[in-house]
């Protein structure tokens, strides 16, 4: 079962290709995981799904007209944008800016202070969409997000993980107002707990009684794996 992220899923997948090893990821969601290799599995949606489910919710839902699109550029977040900019754009969906950035480089500090300070100086930057992981999405909204500013803020899956409040709570501002930097943030979520079925309420009871609090969507998400498995 496993692996969490796209980058290792990927990287491990060669292996159980050659060996013959079936995988079964719950949680990577890069198209290229499975598309290719006849022993690797998924049981969530890929990156070619969640990013035009985002372009339609922005179109559609939130009604906006152009949007700003913020790249991590590993697989996951590069497929991601790849899925989300075609969907756009045949929304009539104008993107207005877009900046990538690797998270892996030494002056990746300075790649994010740089998308801040052009981001901060955008008249109207429409629905901005992270197509990247927690801590850097982070780490650009508590640098923008400021009383009186007013931004529309849309994330993948990672956004609906524990780790992406956490980096909030670390911030003074976060501490005193709970929701300082995460209210009216949009995030997609394989699991929403609040709707979920009567089968998965038994096992939302079943966890908590088990661990004292919430199950996060990867703990749902695999133990459906693990059913899928058996």
């Amino acid at each position: 079962l496993g692996h969490y992220a796209s980058n290792t899923s990927l990287a491990a997948s060669e292996v159980y290709q050659k060996n013959g090893i079936p995988a079964l990821t719950a949680s990577a969601t890069d198209d290229l995981i499975t598309r290719s290799n006849e022993w690797y599995f998924r049981t969530i949606p890929n990156n070619t799904f969640q990013g035009e489910f985002i372009a339609q919710y922005v179109k559609h839902v939130l009604q906006q007209k152009s949007t700003s699109i913020i790249v991590d550029q590993d697989s996951y977040g590069s497929s991601l944008d790849r899925s989300y900019e075609n969907a756009v754009l045949k929304l009539e969906i104008k993107v207005n800016k877009r900046w990538g950035f690797d998270k892996e480089a030494s002056d990746i500090e300075q790649q994010l202070k740089t998308i801040i300070a052009e981001l901060r100086g955008l008249e109207e930057p429409g629905a901005i969409f992270f197509a990247t992981h927690e801590i850097e999405a982070a780490k650009i909204i508590t640098a923008i997000k400021f009383p009186g500013a007013n931004y529309t803020i849309v994330g993948p899956d990672t956004f609906a993980a524990a780790a992406f409040l956490e980096e909030f709570r670390q911030h003074p501002e976060e501490q005193v107002l709970p929701g300082y930097y995460s209210d009216g943030i949009y995030a997609v979520s394989p699991f929403i707990g609040d709707l979920a079925t009567n089968e998965a309420q038994q096992f939302r009871l079943a966890f908590k009684r088990a661990y004292g609090e919430e199950p996060t969507w990867e703990a749902a998400c695999y133990y459906d794996a693990m059913a899928v498995a058996v």
